[in-house]
Order: structure tokens, then sequence, then C-alpha cells
């Protein structure tokens, strides 16, 4: 599990594209190609370098005060993003 504390960067290989409300990211390394929902493009666009997984979680349960799990599901976005080699943490 990845600490609260862990401040995550996009993999400097992505490329991405918003088309209506996903974001196609094709990671140059691997060429690799994903397409994001809404929900973890929102995720992914806040992994810049500049918060921690825990402000990113609390940014988006500010944005959406009426979904139950936003911290749980920020956190399942993150392993995601992690383990697909599209962020990484610093």
């Amino acid at each position: 599990m990845i600490a609260g504390s862990a401040v995550l960067v996009p993999n400097a290989l992505v490329t991405t594209v918003v088309v209506d409300d996903s974001l196609f990211v094709y990671d140059e390394g691997d060429r690799r190609f994903f397409v994001l929902n809404a929900s973890a493009a929102a995720v992914y666009e806040r992994c810049d370098g500049s918060r921690t997984l825990d402000a990113i979680a609390a940014a988006l349960a500010e944005e959406h005060p009426d979904a139950p799990s936003v911290a749980e599901d920020v956190r399942d976005a993150v392993d995601g993003l992690v383990e697909l080699g599209l962020v990484a943490i610093v």
C-alpha cells in the first residue's frame, strides 16, 4: 500500500490526449496504450509532483462530497496507475 504522504509524478515517457470524458494515455517506453475513465483521469491529472496521495484524495473528496468512498477509490486508482507505470512515487 502506498503511503498517504507519497508524492506522485507522471511517467515522463507518457503522452496524453483528452477525448470527451476519457484520457487516452500512450506509454512510449513500453509502447502500451490505455484509456482512463473520467474518475481515473481526475486522479492521474493530479499526480503532478506537487501533491501527496492524501492531498489528492482530499481535493477529490471536496469536489465530490456525495461520493461515499472517494479516498478509497483514489488509493485504488493510484495503486493501478503505479502498477501500470503511468505514475511514480518520488
